[in-house]
């Protein structure tokens, strides 16, 4: 059975697909074996061919469920097929679903630690169920003895987990930010984040450290779910992205 990760946000995200599975029962039309139809907010499968139209009958049909459905590779929609994961190994973390020819990627943190990037991804689960978020920010070179800050762009922080980064210079020498040293204060490099930006102080001239990215993980008060969704047609691969659901938290500062 799959397993869904990211504080559920894959239930949500089928819920959000389910219309490219079924459509609500009409009367006025026929149903094959196999079929899926929404009724009264539930998923059902015709299990009794109606060739004559009808009212929606009990007994022609049986209640299921999407998940169960999609884990069991069942098809409907008037032969529509649903496969989880897709084209894959096996894993217990449903990562991808197929509807018909469109593969949708769901985002989970099982996929996404090891990613770094400039644009904003899921990573995880906090301790109170809130979707952990991560983002790299290109903040250039250190300071010479003082302050730098650069905005990160970040909406709706609710919680900063987590801070940290490297800076280079052009030999390739590295520096961990922040940085310590017990031998002396003035070698030490502080960093600290708020909710707009990130603040580097220097207490010597850093400025040969030309290059320096500087990662966040937090939670959200505001948690919009994006989904990739590729279609083949013939040679042709189109690939896009849009948002599944925004869910607003409310426990946030």
């Amino acid at each position: 059975m799959a397993t869904f990760t990211g504080a559920d946000k894959a239930i949500s995200f089928l819920f959000d697909v389910v219309s490219n599975i079924a459509d609500d029962y009409d009367n006025t039309s026929t149903y094959a074996l196999g079929d899926y139809v929404l009724h009264e907010g539930a998923l059902y499968k015709c299990v009794n061919p109606i060739a004559s139209p009808e009212e929606f009958t009990p007994a022609h049909w049986e209640a299921v469920l999407v998940m169960n459905e999609i884990e069991s590779g069942g098809g409907g929609g008037g032969g529509t097929t649903v496969v989880a994961n897709p084209s894959g190994t096996a894993t217990a973390v449903l990562n991808k679903l197929q509807v018909a020819s469109t593969i949708y990627r769901i985002p989970t943190g099982e996929s996404a630690n090891n990613v770094y990037s400039e644009e904003e991804h899921v990573v995880g689960v906090w301790i109170d169920g809130k979707t952990v978020f991560e983002k790299t920010i290109n903040f250039g070179a250190m300071p010479n003895r003082a302050s730098k800050s650069v905005n990160h762009n970040i909406a709706d922080i609710d919680y900063i987990i987590d801070v940290r980064g490297t800076a280079v210079t052009t030999a390739g020498g590295c520096f961990p930010i922040p940085f310590t040293n017990d031998q002396g204060y003035t070698s030490q490099l502080c960093m600290f984040a708020n909710r707009t930006s990130i603040t580097v102080r220097t207490s010597v001239d850093r400025s040969e450290y030309t290059k320096s990215y500087i990662t966040l993980r937090y939670t959200k008060t505001v948690e919009t779910i994006v989904y990739e969704r590729v279609t083949e047609t013939g040679d042709t691969r189109v690939t896009e992205t849009g948002d599944v659901r925004e869910t607003e938290n409310t426990t946030g500062g």
